[in-house]
């Protein structure tokens, strides 16, 4: 693993760790540290018996030979005080013998040796020496050219430079905090980790470097889309960490898991967990987490909730955003006179404590392309500003790309596909047609642009800074910026453009939603404009039916223009859907619904029973119908006693031909969740089935019997918090103030 190191990955506190951490090891002795700030020339420290051994670290990122002999004269009165028996002195600049024999000079002393001047290339060959240091230090390693091409090669992201700066980046600014020891711990004791928090709190940060661990003990590294491609990539002799980021979505959970999707995350959860060579890191906001709960039994159970750490951004201590803010200036390009007005600005402490503090704000507020416009005076004035109100960040950077960038990021806004429930973005097949459509609506171009060429043009512009491409598919890099195009986009001649553009019944219906809320008169132009598309014909996808008759009465509302009636009327359903089970409640709400300008309610109502009577009669599974029969207990709607028949003798064949799992096997769980089915069947429709149900009741108590006592059950144990070691516990502006005043001194000489 060893390399070359010119340690510029590291910041001066963590260059200071790492000297001590391989001092420590390269003598073994223990060596004591002190808190952050002035250190009276002492970073790390051994005594006993009398004899005292010192360590001083000098990092100098960019600094001069000269200044780095300045350094050392300093050194030397403090030196004179401490009057130490050895003196070691490291830094991260290359040193000939000649400057090793000035900085003897410099330091003047007798505790100090040319031996005890270690450079660069002493450093590194004490690496060599002493490898569990270097692969302690992940933020060296993982930074190198090479390591990251073998991370390549394992499928942990996608060859792409833009991917590979962010990986660089954050393994830069990455400050090791209390989570890492809490995953660490989880990931071992259950196998799977679920991390979920709000959006910037870091969790795909966290996910990178748990997998950046595993890497270095040899563990193969698998970046999956969705769960068919963890078991395409499971190979049973291999250890491997699957990385399955944001599993549920980037924005909206606009449905639940369907029954396969749940079946299927289920059996790779379970297997992974019982597989001694493999280990699961997935990600998701919180808020999606939990509404994906409400619906799927799976995602609640307890093994599920145990694998989970939530990142809360109020879990970071003062002093780890202090770090996280310190390492992001430090690794900046940022003017440094911008720097040192907002360590004079003495507004540090409102923006470590701000309410909207996240790491993610704190990236974009530190990244020299978003604040190249702001004079150093007013960077302290900006950076309060962007976290009173987030998505003001996007405002310059929107109004500096070009018109076309603007019109592509719109049409990706608005592209029915970008909300698809994984996430996945959009793909160039799906997007182009609906980009160059809108580039004509906008008039800005002849058509000779239109095509590839304009779509690829484009996306090069805004590549990595506003969208992303992986694949084939282009999404946002940051769900902040939908939330500032949404208000861009609450515009008339936008959303007329737009509008005209879409392609599809998802995106015009998306498009609308915005649209009617626009004052009385624009809504209804509008309107029109959205009733002749859908008339049109030509809208691909299809809507669900409940969603359609919504869309007609808002649209009629607005408009009052209620010809979309007609394709009801005319029994026109190609471009409409439903699911069966759903069925019970939009035919409940058809009952209690009431406009004359939608007649022959009673007709639909009819049509509907009818289709829900033939759901049944086509013998659905067990899941759908617990689906219906949790649905028709919600909604009660009137059924006929052949309906009620035909449901029971589905309902009992389907139990009846349940065959009871071995129950070495931990899909022995699937017994529980049929007893759970049965149980909401019969809240609607009492079976005849005592028999499979006490055979299932058996087994399920032989079940709990057999978990009890299996030895080492991973469903055992506690979860426990491993700190990293801080060398201080103080929190208070007196140790974060001489920290940041480092950045005007030593940091940028």
């Amino acid at each position: 693993m060893s390399q070359n190191y010119d340690f510029r990955t590291l910041s001066p506190l963590e260059f200071e760790a790492f000297c001590i951490n391989l001092t420590a090891a390269e003598l073994g002795l223990p060596f004591e540290t002190f808190a952050e700030g002035r250190d009276r020339g002492i970073d790390g420290r051994y005594e006993h018996e009398g004899r005292t051994i010192i360590v001083q670290a000098k990092h100098f990122r960019n600094s001069t030979w000269a200044k780095l002999e300045k350094a050392a004269e300093d050194e030397s009165r403090n030196l004179k005080i401490l009057n130490p028996d050895r003196y070691i002195f490291t830094t991260s600049q290359p040193l000939s013998p000649d400057r090793k024999d000035k900085l003897k000079a410099a330091l003047d002393h007798r505790s100090v040796s040319v031996g005890d001047i270690w450079g660069q290339t002493e450093l590194n060959a004490l690496l060599q020496k002493h490898p569990d240091v270097e692969r302690r230090n992940i933020k060296l390693w993982m930074s190198s050219t090479e390591v990251l091409r073998t991370l390549l090669n394992n499928h942990i992201i996608v060859a792409s430079q833009a991917i590979l700066f962010d990986i660089k980046r954050t393994m830069k600014i990455y400050v090791a905090t209390r989570a890492v020891g809490q995953a660490l711990e989880t990931l071992d004791k259950r196998r799977c980790l679920i991390i979920s928090g709000p959006p910037g709190a870091g969790k795909t940060t966290l996910s990178q470097v748990l997998a950046a661990k595993h890497v270095s003990e040899g563990w193969k590294l698998v970046s999956i889309m969705n769960v068919e491609d963890g078991w395409r990539a499971f190979q049973e002799d291999e250890r491997q960490l699957f990385l399955f980021d944001d599993f549920l979505g980037k924005i909206d959970l606009e449905r639940s898991l369907s029954g396969n999707e749940q079946e299927s995350l289920n059996k790779f959860f379970q297997h992974v967990g019982r597989s001694t060579n493999k280990r699961l890191i997935l990600t998701s906001r919180s808020y999606i987490l939990e509404a994906a709960r409400e619906k799927s039994e799976t995602l609640d159970e307890v093994r599920v909730r145990l694998a989970e750490q939530v990142l809360q951004l109020s879990a970071y201590s003062r002093v780890e955003r202090g770090l996280i803010l310190y390492n992001h200036l430090y690794h900046s390009d940022i003017d440094d006179k911008a720097i040192e007005a907002l360590i004079d600005s003495n507004c540090l402490g409102r923006i470590i404590d701000h309410r909207n503090y996240m790491p993610r704000l704190i990236e974009w507020m530190t990244d020299r392309l978003r604040v190249n416009d702001v004079a150093p005076e007013d960077y302290p004035a900006a950076f309060i500003a962007t976290l009173e109100n987030p998505t003001k960040i996007w405002e310059k950077p929107f109004r500096h790309i070009s018109k076309q960038a603007n019109v592509l990021l719109f049409s990706l806004f608005a592209s029915d596909d970008f909300m698809s429930f994984r996430g996945n973005g959009v793909s160039f097949a799906r997007l182009m047609p609906f980009f160059c459509r809108a580039l004509r609506g906008f008039g800005l171009t002849s058509g000779d642009g239109i095509g590839g060429n304009a779509l690829e043009e484009t996306l090069r512009e805004i590549n990595s800074s506003f969208v992303t491409v992986h694949e084939g598919r282009v999404n946002f890099v940051n769900p902040s910026l939908q939330d500032f195009l949404k208000t861009r986009i609450c515009d008339s001649n936008i959303l007329a453009v737009l509008i005209a553009a879409s392609g599809s019944h998802d995106a015009t219906v998306r498009l609308w939603n915005i649209a009617r809320s626009m004052p009385a008169d624009i809504a209804r132009d509008l309107a029109a404009k959205v009733i002749s598309s859908i008339r049109s014909g030509w809208l691909a996808g299809k809507m669900q039916v409940s969603d359609f008759f919504d869309l007609i009465d808002s649209l009629g509302s607005k408009s009052h223009d209620w010809t979309l009636v007609d394709d009801l009327r005319r029994s026109n359903w190609v471009r409409l859907t439903w699911n069966p089970a759903d069925l019970p409640a939009f035919i409940s709400k058809l009952q209690h619904y009431h406009n004359p300008n939608i007649p022959e309610i009673a007709t639909y109502v009819r049509f509907f029973y009818r289709e829900l009577f033939q759901f049944v009669k086509n013998s659905p599974s067990l899941r759908e119908l617990t689906l219906l029969a949790e649905n028709l207990t919600e909604h009660p709607i009137a059924t006929s006693q052949a309906f009620k028949a035909l449901f029971k003798k589905a309902a009992t064949l389907e139990i009846e031909s349940l065959e009871i799992p071995d129950r070495e096997d931990e899909t022995g769980r699937l017994a529980e969740d049929w007893l759970k089915a049965i149980d909401k069947i019969e809240n609607y429709l009492p079976l005849d089935i005592e028999e499979k149900k006490n055979e299932l009741d058996q087994f399920v108590d032989s079940w709990h019997t057999y978990l009890a006592n299996r030895s080492g059950d991973y469903l055992s144990g506690s979860i426990g918090s491993a700190r990293p070691d801080y060398r201080s516990a103080d929190q208070s502006d007196a140790i974060l103030t001489p920290l940041f005043q480092d950045l005007k001194t030593e940091v940028k000489p």
